[in-house]
Parts: structure tokens; sequence; C-alpha cells
């Protein structure tokens, strides 16, 4: 008979279906982690892990039965063979051996051994095309698995991609925020000699030296009206670029929720360090606008004070270099978090 070939590919079965059954427990876990932080998707790869879970569990309660039953018809098989060599050793005995009540006996047996051996292979085939059905299933489970590893693998690039976008856009910022500290530095200068000349007529000024001061007063009124079309240029800038810090700060804010959906679906909370950084990060956002707001209060006034002018927009210039830095240096760890898989470092306080 073939029936150790049969037992030899069930045995086989049994043990890949017991690494199929690890790989679909993995793969259940990480598509339930991955829909966790899915809108859009969270419904459909919810049931995708509930219906591999329960498919897991019959395919565990099927393996557990077929394993006993294997047992069962090997110990009858067994049985029944003992008992078909016994019947037709009698039956093939010497007729001096053997009386005519021996010999029907044995037939009677052969028969009936005969008889279960069929049925024992018709229980065989059943359980063969069970084991068929079951390969099939096992192989339906391990693309499921396979696609829900492509949709996390795709779910992580498309993440990666918008933490380098909204680095790109805070670094941009960045710079453009250095340039203008420099245009307002040269700006600064500028103004500084435009006073010290000012400062000079007003103390050289007298009764005797009227003319040459009348003579002089063209020159230094075009001065002071090319100094304010400067800083109407620079307030101008000034007003582009907290646009585009506002901008760049809204793509952070994006990255960094979606970071946080990630550091969930990896089975734990956001961490603690993380959260505390974006603390600081938003109070030091609110202290830039509230300079960007006084700023502006000092610029309606009617009565201009340059000197206030000018420190004012040092000092916003001063807060935005500091959140941009803070931006890149909390998009970069959050990047190197999310490619590594570790959590994240703790934070470090920058002071400018």
């Amino acid at each position: 008979m073939g029936d150790s070939a049969e037992f030899e590919k069930l045995s086989a079965l049994e043990g890949r279906l017991a690494a199929a059954l690890d790989r679909v427990a993995e793969g259940v876990g990480r598509l339930r982690a991955d829909a966790a932080g899915r809108d859009g998707a969270t419904d459909a790869l919810q049931a995708r892990a509930e219906a591999a879970e329960a498919d897991r569990a019959e395919a565990e309660a099927q393996a557990a039965e077929m394993t006993e039953r294997v047992a069962a018809l090997e110990a009858r098989l067994s049985e029944a063979q003992e008992a078909l060599n016994t019947a037709e050793a009698a039956r093939d005995a010497p007729p001096d051996d053997r009386s005519d009540e021996d010999l029907a006996k044995a037939m009677a047996e052969a028969e009936t051994a005969r008889t279960e051996a069929e049925r024992l292979s018709a229980d065989l085939a059943a359980l063969t095309q069970e084991r068929d059905d079951l390969a099939a299933r096992l192989d339906q489970a391990e693309r499921a698995v396979t696609e829900a590893d492509a949709a996390r693998k795709d779910a992580a690039e498309s993440l990666a991609a918008e933490l380098s976008a909204a680095t790109d856009a805070t670094q941009t910022a960045r710079a453009e925020a250095e340039r203008l500290s420099g245009e307002l530095a040269e700006a600064t200068a500028a103004r500084e000699a435009l006073q010290a000349q000012i400062a000079a007529l007003q103390d050289d000024a007298a009764p005797a030296s009227a003319p040459p001061a009348e003579t002089a007063a063209p020159d230094l009124a075009a001065t002071i009206a090319k100094q304010e079309k400067v800083i109407e240029t620079l307030q101008r800038r000034a007003k582009r670029l907290k646009n585009q810090r506002n901008a760049a700060w809204e793509d952070r804010d994006a990255a960094q929720d979606a970071a946080d959906e990630a550091m969930q679906a990896g089975g734990g909370d956001p961490d603690g360090r993380i959260m505390s950084m974006r603390g600081e990060m938003r109070a030091l956002q609110a202290l830039c606008e509230q300079v960007s707001d006084e700023v502006g209060e000092v610029l309606a006034s009617e009565e201009v004070d340059a000197e206030g002018i000018n420190q004012a927009l040092l000092g916003q210039i001063e807060m935005l270099k500091a959140a941009r830095a803070a931006d890149a240096a909390e998009l970069a760890r959050i990047l190197a978090d999310i490619e590594a898989g570790a959590p994240a470092p703790a934070p470090q306080t920058e002071e400018s």
C-alpha cells in the first residue's frame, strides 16, 4: 500500500502548517498595527486582519483534528493489516493442519479484514482531500500576509516622503531667515551711519553756520527718504518670511502627526520626550508671534523709533532662526527614528 507515503506527506504538511501559522500571526499583528494609524483604510485592513486571524484559528483546529484522525487511522490500519495477515496465513495453511471450521473462520476473518481495509482506504482518501483543501487555504493566507507587508511598506515610504518634504521646507525657511538677517545687519549699519551724520549736524549747528546747514538739508532729506524705502522693503520681506514660516510650521505639524501615528501603530505610545520637545517648540512659536505683533505695533505708530524698529526686527530674526534650528533638529531625529524603528532620543533644548 501507499499509506506510508501518504502519512509522510501529512507530516510534512503539518510542519508547513505550523510555519505558515506563525507567519500569519506575525502578519496579522503587523496588519493591525498599520491599520490603527490609517483613517481611510482602517476598516478594510481591520477586516482583513480579523479574517486572517479567523482562518488561522480554524486552521489550527483542523490541524489538531487531522493529527488525531491520522493517529487513529494508523492504529486501525495496523490492526487491520495484522488481522488480514493472520487470516491469510490461516487460509493458506496446509489442509492437514486445519479443519473445515477453521477454514471458514479464516475466510470470514480475511473478508472482514479486507472490508475494514477498504473502508480505511476510503477514509484516507477523504483525509487526503481535506489536506489538499487545507493546503489551498494556507496558500491563500500566505498571499494575504504578503499583501499586508506590501501595504505596510507603501505606508512607510509615504511617511518618509512627507517627512523629507517637511525637512526641505524648514531648511528653505531657515536659509531665507539667515539671508534676511544679513540684509538687516547691512541696513542697521547704514542707519547707524545716518544717525551719526544727523548727530554731527546737530552738534555743529549754529546761527553763523545756518547757510551750510540749509545747503546740506536737501542731501539729508534724500538720505532719510532712501533709508525709509529700505525699511519698507525689509518690512515686506519680513511679512513674506512670516508667511513662509507659517507654511513650514503646518508641514512640520503634519509630519509630526504622521510620525505619532506610525509610532502608535508600532505598538506603543508616542515618546514623551518628543511631546515635551513639541511643547517647547510651541512656546517658542508663541514667543516669536508675540515679537512679530510688537513689531507690527511699533511700525503702525505715528512716531517711529528707528532704534526700536531695529532691535525688534533683530529679535524677531533671532527667534525665527532658533525656531528653524529646532524644527530641523526635531524632524531629523523623527526621520532617523522612523527609518531605524527605534524609540526617539531625549530632546535637547537649544538656546538662542
